[in-house]
């Protein structure tokens, strides 16, 4: 789609009018104060006592969260009986703030070069581990600042399946089993273990199936998400 507005510059991979359907309903505070409600399953009376408002009115903010993708209804049980539960859709949630987020990407200024980099900014890592233990340090997705400790063993899976060793599980653009970190002796390695949408080593895109020497200091991306490596 191209801007046609004079004096401004269409930005490719883009779909703002979708992009806008999906902001629009998530532009209210009853609603963003019901996402972080829906964490947990709830159903409708549930709803509708939290926000303190009738049932009918309660219904149709989370109708425009279902319709959006970003809240999703699925059958549960009370004492008195089967009741519809509504649950926050993480996946989706995640994927809009990332195409939202392209607004603000950084592009190269050299014709041609279609390589975009994000700004990674440091966050205090909590707890850091003792002294020589490697670690992953999240700086984009949904847990920045968490830190992943890599003690053990010497290879740690990477991905959306709930039995990796770093669960990513909230990002629909990684693998379900999408790298891994490897351990030989005192050099450490990363490997794509043949995702989709390819494995990172400093902006770089591995070979599929390839590997790579890491560093102290070298950011992993895997989907949207990124880790700092540290030793």
């Amino acid at each position: 789609m191209t801007d046609a507005r004079p004096g401004t510059t269409p930005r490719s991979g883009i779909d703002f009018e979708a992009l806008a359907r999906d902001l629009k309903p998530l532009g209210n505070p009853t609603r963003l104060d019901l996402l972080h409600f829906l964490v947990r399953p709830h159903y409708l009376e549930e709803v509708a006592s939290h926000l303190s408002m009738a049932r009918q009115a309660a219904e149709k903010h989370v109708e425009q969260l279902v319709e959006i993708g970003v809240v999703r209804p699925q059958s549960g049980r009370r004492e008195h009986g089967p009741v519809t539960e509504y649950v926050l859709v993480p996946q989706r949630l995640f994927a809009i703030g990332e195409e939202f987020g392209k607004l603000g990407v950084l592009r190269p200024e050299r014709p041609g070069d279609d390589l975009e980099r994000t700004i990674v900014t440091p966050v205090a890592a909590p707890a850091r581990p003792g002294p020589g233990t490697a670690y992953l340090a999240m700086v984009h997705g949904m847990r920045i600042g968490a830190i992943l400790p890599l003690t053990g063993k010497d290879a740690w899976t990477i991905g959306r399946d709930k039995d990796r060793d770093v669960v990513l599980d909230y990002d629909p653009f990684a693998s379900n089993r999408h790298a891994e970190i490897v351990r030989e002796g005192s050099t450490w390695s990363l490997v794509d273990t043949f995702s989709t949408n390819g494995t990172y080593l400093n902006w770089e895109r591995l070979p599929r199936g390839g590997r790579s020497a890491l560093s102290a200091g070298d950011v992993v991306g895997v989907g949207k998400t990124l880790l700092v490596f540290k030793v």
